[in-house]
């Protein structure tokens, strides 16, 4: 998507019960775990936190110092999800982050997924697409997000041979449930979702020598 080159650097995922609360926990760790620095890396580029207000979370570091617009704020309560990021990988609230508590973190955002895995990221927006899993897309980035760090962990699994049942159609179907349930759609009832989630997720837990393209 070319988003590393939209970030400016001026001075101005989950089983149903703990999908949410593992997003809220990553953001609580980040809050105890922050160092003083003077710039966090977005999609692989130093964002200044110089002048950044000592309120100002993540997200609206993201929105307010880059030119990236994909982490939507919704509930600002840690509920809903569309502010979802990777926070050295794990899935993220950014609205309750404080930007200030992750200086020197790595942070991605949905358009910085392909500087992670780019055939991966390609594969869930071409499944979304399949699906038509979106209707007004505003809760979109968010799953985007949290379905590519639950398949880069089926990925991670299926390498380890971990027996976690993921392969199966079924498997991936309910574990596409259980990382949905962490977000919050208002309008596609959450079919379409899953159903894109769970092509991604079967390819990933048991990838064959045809079975890369989403259907």
């Amino acid at each position: 998507m070319g988003a590393a080159s939209q970030v400016e650097t001026g001075d101005g995922g989950v089983p149903a019960a703990e999908g949410r609360s593992a997003s809220v926990a990553n953001a609580a760790r980040a809050g105890e775990s922050g160092r003083a620095s003077d710039a966090v890396h977005v999609n692989g580029q130093a964002v200044s936190l110089g002048g950044i207000p000592a309120n100002w979370t993540l997200a609206d570091l993201i929105r307010y110092r880059t030119t990236l617009r994909g982490t939507h704020l919704a509930c600002e309560h840690g509920v809903c999800g569309v502010c979802t990021v990777l926070l050295d990988g794990q899935p993220t609230r950014s609205c309750l982050v404080l930007s200030h508590a992750v200086g020197d973190r790595q942070v991605t955002t949905v358009e910085g997924l392909d500087l992670l895995d780019a055939d991966l990221a390609r594969r869930l927006r071409a499944a979304f697409l399949a699906r038509n899993a979106f209707q007004c897309g505003f809760c979109t980035p968010g799953m985007l997000t949290l379905v590519f760090a639950a398949t880069r962990e089926a990925s991670a699994c299926a390498a380890a041979d971990d027996g976690s049942g993921t392969a199966s159609a079924a498997g991936a179907a309910s574990r596409a449930r259980q990382v949905i349930d962490a977000n919050i759609c208002r309008c596609t009832g959450y079919s379409a979702i899953v159903a894109a989630a769970t092509d991604v997720l079967q390819q990933a837990a048991a990838p064959g020598p045809d079975d890369r393209a989403v259907p």
